[in-house]
């Protein structure tokens, strides 16, 4: 059969395997450049499945929700629309992702915040837009284009500088402030609104003396998102288009769709323990994913494999298939408890070749317990 040719199938060389990893982000840029956002339909059966699966949850309170690994936003816009009383937070490996997602964001004056973040970088997850731990970050949306502010990067010549060679086009002036760190005022104002990043903070995830709300609207392109300390709000009005609220504290409910199978089984761990500091204790993790034996898994031709279950497309995206026991596993030993867990069989029919292929998804959803 052909799953058993599959399973007699040896490995791709350790070049191959190294190539793939090291190009992982390079090839999902490639992926969305080629396809922009045409490729994934939005998801709108996702409303009708967090109701059943999130029965332990009141989807009408004020919940913050993140979609890790967004893409261009298949998951984020119907849900949007859907609760509108929540607060949208998401992420991805992605850079043309977010850009999709930030342009569709702009177009339909949504309220979305989102950054481009690797969840297996434990050095920088959580990444400079999001902040855990009650550290406030940068969150990026909407902002109203008769607003302008200033940007605050740390300059080379002060003590805790920051390297500032992604805004040469800014014009400003450093000073020293009372701790010893410096900044450096930079008026920036495009069609799309407001940018507003301020360095007045020496470690970066301190609160101002004003304690104001952190926002900012699309990073400009020619700014680094990972030299950015954080956003602060001038003169205290929100300049989100119907935002409820702006600093991200944690999320109440995240939704990983079709993200562990993109990376590598031996960095899963580390994938969900850096998601977890994200993850409000009592926050709900929602799961979807390829299964073992999926059609998608059976008809991967010779040469594709990278390991047991784990198969490299020939864009150089790669897939794992999964068991079910081992995601429960996975989450079990970052703190989580099962609180549901599923195989999903589902039958996909091509009407014009008159095909009809057995699909299969593992569902689980998870409580952070610790």
């Amino acid at each position: 059969s052909e799953l058993e040719k599959l399973q007699r199938e040896k490995p791709a060389n350790e070049f191959k395997r190294k190539k793939l990893e090291l190009e992982a982000q390079k090839n999902w840029d490639k992926f969305y450049k080629r396809n922009k956002d045409k490729f994934f339909k939005d998801r709108h059966w996702s409303r009708e499945d967090l109701v059943s699966l999130c029965a332990h949850i009141n989807l009408k309170d004020h919940l913050t929700y993140l979609d890790a690994g967004c893409g261009v936003g298949n998951m984020l816009f119907p849900l949007i629309d859907y609760f509108p009383s929540w607060s949208f937070f998401g992420f991805d490996f992605s850079s043309n992702a977010i850009q999709l997602l930030n342009e569709r964001a702009q177009s339909t004056q949504t309220s979305v915040s989102s950054c481009v973040a690797d969840l297996c970088d434990s050095q920088h997850f959580p990444p400079p837009m999001l902040y855990s731990n009650g550290s406030p970050n940068m969150s990026i949306g909407v902002a109203s284009s008769s607003t302008y502010d200033r940007i605050s990067l740390q300059r080379p010549e002060c003590p805790n500088a920051i390297n500032h060679d992604a805004v040469p086009a800014l014009e400003g002036s450093s000073s020293e402030n009372s701790d010893g760190s410096c900044s450096a005022a930079l008026d920036y104002q495009t069609s799309n609104g407001l940018y507003c990043v301020d360095s007045e903070c020496n470690d970066g995830v301190g609160n101002r003396p004003d304690n104001s709300i952190s926002f900012a609207a699309t990073i400009p392109p020619n700014i680094d998102p990972h030299k950015v300390r954080h956003v602060s709000q001038r003169n205290g009005s929100s300049a989100l288009n119907g935002s409820k609220s702006i600093g991200f504290q944690g999320a109440d409910l995240t939704t990983l769709i079709f993200v562990l199978s993109a990376i590598h089984p031996e960095k899963h761990a580390i994938a969900i323990r850096n998601l977890t500091k994200v993850v409000k204790k009592g926050g709900t993790v929602i799961v979807r994913d390829y299964g073992v034996n999926d059609h998608a898994m059976i008809r991967f031709g010779r040469g594709a494999k990278l390991s047991d279950r784990f198969y490299a497309r020939q864009d150089g995206t790669r897939a794992f298939y999964f068991q079910l026991e081992e995601l429960e596993q996975l989450f079990l030993a970052e703190g989580y408890s099962v609180k549901r867990s599923e195989y999903l069989f589902r039958k996909t029919v091509n009407h014009e070749k008159n095909l009809a292929v057995d699909r299969v998804f593992v569902q689980a959803v998870f409580v952070r317990i610790r």
